[in-house]
Parts: structure tokens; C-alpha cells; sequence
């Protein structure tokens, strides 16, 4: 057979846009026609009105749009035995906080399947490869992802528990207190100029680079935001001399609005601390309020209750066993109803 002949008859694979893609064609079709759309993207006419009929529940999916080919519900059937059981099992072990693997789903389908296991390696150039992409596969369709482990040593429940617990406790001392009368601060870690774990090097060569820096540089963001969703400015904590002058040449800019303090481990202590209550809470202070802060040592010390008690202010500490799932109901709040309690979730 002639290469002419070869390159005649070989397989032409038809383009499949993204969902973003096929976002944009259905707003341009929307926005002048859908014969010009036709022409300015090259799809077919079916295709362009089917995205724009669907355009809808296309931008509603919540999965990655510039890698996603389809919504997922398209009507194809799986070829997995037991699907729907298979499904079922993993989200019981998710629930009981199990470190689930493809290898539990191998197991899932050898009781009972192993006929149909052994069929499908069979008839593959690579079985068990393509046995496991299979799986990978039926697994991102029915709204599953891979992602790290998040390490803990107490369940979700409990520490579910615990958070209800003192939100009852938190409305019984306070019954009175407004929303935007509650304040919680805690902070969080911000890294830069990390040295990257893998970098374009020549195939052969080596990988060696100059002046890399084993630690990245660090600095501590302390966040504020109110009951009632109002976000305070932040107070940076960067490593440097202790009331020293902070070197604009380090950043392009610093955020405008914002609070900065020097600290020789970039750390939150016991000078930072009251330095924030002074300089960058107490101009917010207006009624009674509360504060709501982890058990770190510098906000645990008398001298700052003492402090934000005389502006009126009531600090409560976090329960230790579970300060992260207490404290940081101030990230949902952000986007949470001024009607729902953001401390309880009543």
C-alpha cells in the first residue's frame, strides 16, 4: 500500500473542546449570532447550539473547566461491574477517614467479579495498567480527586463535636453579643523565593543549580475578620530586627491599608501581639466585643487580657484539642449569610 494511500485512510480524530471552550463559543454566540460563531471558531453548527443550550448547566460544573471535556452527564454507561456498590464503598470508607486507594477498589471488585477482572486484562496490551486507569478514571467521573493526606489526630466527628460544644457554650455566656461585635483573629504562614523541586534541565545533563537556598524565606499574616463578615487589614509580621525599618527594595510593593511589624523569626510574640491589639484592632473597637483567638502564648498571657479588657473587650480561647476547626470559621464567613451563626453553623 502506497504512504498516499496510508495517509488517505488513516483515522482523523475530531476536535474536543474544554468546557471553558465551549463557554466562550456559547458567549460568543450569544453576544452577536451563532452563524458568526460558526465561522469564527470553525465547529459545527450542531455542536455551537448544543453548548449554547447547555451553557447553563456548563458554567454551574464545579470541577476544573480548562481540563474537563464534558459535565460527566452524558449518558455514557460504565462497563464496571457493581458500579453503583463500588461508588457506595468508597464514600462509607471516606466517612469512617480511611486512606483509600485504588487498592481498595481492586479488592471491592475481586469479591465477586475476578471472572470479569481477568476478561478485561486479557483482552488489554497492558492489563493491569489499564485495568488501573479504568479505575482512576470511574473514579474522577463520580466526583472523586486525588489529593494529600491531611494528617490529624482526631475525626472529623469529634472534632465536629467539640466545635457544636462551644458554640452552645460561646451563645450561652454571650446570648446578647452582635455579629459584628465578634472578631477572630488567628494567623497563617506565607513562604517566598522557594527554590522549585524540578526545573527544565538539558536530557543527559545535570540538574545542578547555583545559590539555592535550602529554606525559604517566611513571614506571618495575622488575619481579622468580623462576626458579620467585614475583613480588618492585616497585620505582616516579617523576619527582621525587632523595630527595625523594613526594606522597601524587598517587594516590588507592600498592600496599601495594611499593618507591618519586624520580628527576628518572623513569629507571632508577645510584642507583636500587643502591638496588634493597639495599633490595628482597637480603632475597630467600638462596643463590647469578643475576641476569639487560638491558645498560642503570647495571647494566653494576663497582661493582654488585661489590656482588651479595658476597651471592653472579651478574650476566649480556642479549645486546644481543636483550635483550627474553631478558630477558622472566619474563612467560610466570608461568604456565609449574615443569618447563619459562623462560630455554631446554627
Amino acid at each position: 500500500m502506497s504512504q498516499h494511500h496510508q495517509s488517505a485512510t488513516s483515522a482523523t480524530h475530531r476536535k474536543r473542546p474544554t468546557l471553558a471552550q465551549k463557554l466562550s463559543v456559547a458567549r460568543l454566540a450569544e453576544a452577536t449570532s451563532v452563524r458568526n460563531a460558526i465561522v469564527t471558531t470553525g465547529y459545527a453548527e450542531s455542536c455551537v447550539r448544543d453548548w449554547v443550550r447547555d451553557k447553563s448547566m456548563t458554567a454551574e460544573f464545579k470541577g476544573s473547566k480548562t481540563r474537563k471535556k464534558n459535565t460527566g452527564a452524558c449518558g455514557g454507561k460504565t462497563i464496571l461491574p457493581d458500579s453503583h456498590e463500588l461508588v457506595t464503598h468508597i464514600k462509607d470508607l471516606r466517612r469512617q477517614e480511611v486512606a483509600t486507594t485504588s487498592a481498595h477498589m481492586m479488592l471491592f471488585l475481586r469479591d465477586g467479579n475476578m471472572p470479569w477482572i481477568e476478561e478485561y486484562m486479557a483482552t488489554r496490551k497492558s492489563g493491569y495498567s489499564s485495568l488501573l486507569r479504568l479505575l482512576q478514571h470511574f473514579m474522577d467521573r463520580h466526583g472523586f480527586s486525588r489529593q494529600r493526606v491531611c494528617r490529624q489526630k482526631k475525626t472529623q466527628v469529634d472534632l465536629e463535636e467539640t466545635r457544636i460544644a462551644f458554640g452552645k457554650q460561646f451563645h450561652s455566656h454571650h446570648p446578647d453579643v452582635t455579629m459584628d461585635c465578634v472578631f477572630n483573629a488567628d494567623e497563617t504562614g506565607l513562604t517566598y523565593d522557594m527554590c522549585p523541586n524540578t526545573i527544565w534541565a538539558i536530557r543527559g545533563g545535570g540538574s545542578y543549580v547555583a545559590n539555592s537556598k535550602t529554606h525559604s524565606y517566611r513571614m506571618i499574616a495575622l488575619l481579622t475578620v468580623r462576626g458579620d463578615g467585614v475583613k480588618l487589614p492585616i497585620l505582616f509580621v516579617i523576619r527582621g530586627a525587632a523595630g527595625g525599618v523594613i526594606e522597601y527594595n524587598e517587594f516590588d510593593d507592600y498592600p496599601p491599608g495594611h499593618h507591618f511589624a519586624m520580628q527576628e523569626k518572623a513569629w507571632m510574640n508577645g510584642t507583636v501581639w500587643k502591638f496588634y491589639l493597639r495599633d490595628a484592632l482597637a480603632e475597630h473597637i467600638e462596643n463590647p466585643s469578643v475576641l476569639l483567638v487560638d491558645n498560642f502564648d503570647s495571647h494566653v498571657t494576663k497582661a493582654t487580657e488585661l489590656l482588651v479588657k479595658s476597651w471592653g473587650v472579651n478574650c476566649i480561647h480556642c479549645p486546644r484539642t481543636a483550635p483550627h476547626i474553631v478558630s477558622h470559621w472566619m474563612f467560610p464567613s466570608w461568604g456565609r449569610s449574615n443569618n447563619t451563626c459562623a462560630i455554631c453553623g446554627c
